[in-house]
């Protein structure tokens, strides 16, 4: 499995270098069972289009970034762990997005033409609660609008356990 780090510096680089492509979005901190449905859905959808699997994630976390540092984030496990579950989850690709004020500025239909639609994504799948963009303006439900419909969208529904949505915080 590769593991790239994008920045605004290697963007074009990286850009040129995308082939084919299923993605998997979400920060992933410590890979649980819902980020695993989401990851095991995309899997199945590359190996069906007979293409590669991606996952995009985002450090530092945007929690940070957005306080200016004021506001604390307890990782569960560092980038390197993350990288070790998901190539056993079977990720070709996993793409650790540079979070900064820069990026976090992105409109949502920018975000999505630099980052998945110039990085050769036929099909984008998420869990129901994911956002991108300035302020979270992009969810998941717009997501294939901001991609002009240019490419397949699954939504990943909650998981949960006791009745409870299972999340890296929980």
């Amino acid at each position: 499995m590769e593991v790239i780090t994008l920045n605004k510096d290697n963007l074009d680089y990286w850009r040129k270098k995308a082939t084919k492509n299923v993605i998997a979005l979400g920060f992933f901190d410590g890979v649980h069972r819902g980020h695993c449905e989401v990851i095991a859905t995309a899997l199945q959808i590359a190996k069906d289009k007979k293409c590669a699997l991606s996952v995009m994630s985002f450090f530092p976390h945007p929690k940070t970034v957005i306080s200016n540092g004021k506001k604390r984030f307890d990782y569960i496990m560092p980038v390197s762990e993350k990288a070790k579950v998901l190539q056993k989850l079977g990720v070709d690709r996993f793409y650790v997005v540079e979070f900064d004020k820069a990026f976090a500025s992105m409109s949502p239909k920018s975000y999505v033409s630099k980052y998945i639609l110039d990085f050769y994504t036929i099909h984008a799948v998420a869990g129901y609660d994911f956002t991108y963009g300035y302020r979270g303006k992009g969810n998941i439900n717009r997501l294939r609008y901001d991609a002009n419909n240019l490419i397949e969208v699954t939504k990943v529904d909650k998981v949960e356990h006791q009745g409870r949505k299972i999340s890296s915080t929980w």
